[in-house]
């Protein structure tokens, strides 16, 4: 397998060296199915803890002169807090 084939691999000279690496199309096929699901899974994991817990947004002021501060959410998930 290439895999096996690459932890042998100590430094640059031996990949030049190294005639009998070959490619086959299982490994292509493995390499691209773990790059496909590589991608897709943060994917669904996001979709799943966004469902979970709404975001709130969060404002924070300060007022340089007098010191005075305010601080507080705005909005949860797609809706406004009223006044």
């Amino acid at each position: 397998m290439i895999l096996d084939a690459l932890k042998s691999i100590q430094k640059p000279t031996d990949l030049a060296e190294k005639k009998d690496l070959k490619v086959t199309r299982r490994d292509v096929l493995q390499m691209g199915t773990a790059g496909l699901v590589s991608m897709v899974t943060p994917l669904l994991a996001g979709k799943t803890a966004q469902a979970a817990s709404p975001k709130m947004w969060q404002v924070s002021f300060r007022q340089a002169h007098t010191g005075e501060s305010f601080s507080g959410v705005y909005r949860v998930g797609d809706q406004y807090l009223p006044d």
